[in-house]
């Protein structure tokens, strides 16, 4: 068992206190007091702060929870404006044949299909674009084509090379147009 050495301690201590002096010694001190006092004196004021926060947000949900349902029949109507008619359709690919020709991608083929079911409140529009080209090129496309038709959304790509050195790249880009019923 271990004893413990009162005096050998005593002149660690005095020893330490001694090399650091006395500015070092009302540093420990006063971090050991800092340690001790920070979280009894900055918990409380950390719920305090918090409740004081989350106090309006739960003013707002109240308040929201007592909207009637006919404003919220509202917002989802005017969410679905907010998209575009399926006579846009040619604009859309307007948009997306000049973002292929700006980043010389050939979009010689595709398939396009048009998906509805009489519970989606959109229809959707789906395309599927197999090109060739350089990686990079095709990256920039895509992200062109999703900042220029912003309800269209990117749901699959797939690359393939034949070579593991070959700069032109074969991809599969599979898109979803959104549009509203009209």
């Amino acid at each position: 068992m271990m004893r413990l050495d009162v005096a050998r301690i005593d002149w660690a201590i005095r020893s330490a206190a001694r090399y650091i002096g006395a500015s070092g010694v009302a540093a420990i001190l006063l971090l050991a007091l800092t340690v001790l006092f920070v979280p009894i004196l900055l918990v409380p004021a950390l719920v305090q702060l918090q409740a004081a926060k989350s106090a309006p947000a739960q003013v707002r949900m109240v308040e929201e929870a007592r909207r009637p349902e006919l404003q919220n029949k509202e917002q989802l109507d005017s969410f679905y404006r907010t998209f575009p008619a399926r006579s846009s359709v040619p604009d859309a690919m307007e948009k997306l044949y000049a973002a292929a020709s700006e980043h010389r991608i050939n979009l010689d083929s595709g398939e396009y299909r048009l998906v509805s079911t009489k519970a989606d409140y959109l229809l959707r529009y789906e395309l599927v674009l197999p090109v060739k080209g350089d990686y990079v090129s095709i990256r920039k496309f895509v992200i062109q084509a999703l900042v220029d038709v912003p309800t269209i959304s990117l749901d699959n790509i797939s690359f393939h090379r034949q070579k593991s050195d070959d700069v032109v790249v074969e991809a599969e880009l599979r898109f979803t147009l959104f549009l509203r019923r009209e």
